[in-house]
Order: C-alpha cells, then sequence, then structure tokens
C-alpha cells in the first residue's frame, strides 16, 4: 500500500521538471543550495504559539524538496532566523547572529 506524508512541493511542475533536467544532467551536479523563507508580514501570535512559526512549519518541507531533487541525503544545515522585534513568545527560543 503507498504510503505518502504531506510534503506537497515535490508534486509541483516546476520541482518535477527541475528533477527530471538534474537527473538528465542538462544542469550539472548540485554542489550547495541556497533557500530562503520569508514570511511577508507578522503572523498572528496564535498561529506563532501553536506552530513555532515559519522555521518549524516549513523547514521539513526544503529538506524534502532537496532530497527530492537530488536523489541524496542533506548533510549539513546551517539555518539563520530573527525574530519579530515587536513580540515575543514564552518557550520559543532562536540563535541570533549579533547584530
Amino acid at each position: 500500500m503507498p504510503v505518502t506524508v504531506g510534503f506537497n512541493r515535490r508534486f509541483d511542475s516546476s520541482h518535477q521538471q527541475l528533477r527530471r533536467q538534474l537527473e538528465q544532467g542538462l544542469i550539472g551536479r548540485v554542489e550547495l543550495v541556497q533557500m530562503v523563507c520569508r514570511a511577508s508580514s507578522m503572523p498572528p501570535l496564535d498561529y506563532l504559539r501553536s506552530s513555532g512559526g515559519q522555521m518549524r512549519d516549513q523547514a521539513t518541507h526544503f529538506f524534502d524538496l532537496l532530497r527530492f531533487l537530488t536523489g541524496d541525503e542533506v548533510r549539513t544545515v546551517a539555518a539563520m532566523a530573527r525574530r519579530w522585534p515587536c513580540r515575543t513568545l514564552p518557550n520559543l527560543a532562536m540563535s541570533t547572529p549579533p547584530s
């Protein structure tokens, strides 16, 4: 019985086309990938309290997309995040670079 998890980005037609081009050697070997995830505005506090925000909600989708496109496992991850300066959430910690 086939089973799938809700990693929907791999079903996007542009991602499937990119995968075919990579498999056919039309693009070359993937050496480094940089992905950016941004929210266009401050999400509601209820969303942040229940989800943990973009990083926690979206990161697994990006990792799955990388695995789908390359056929490889992700070896190294570096992440950077910023908190919205106008609000704070208890029990949410993110390491941020010095300003």
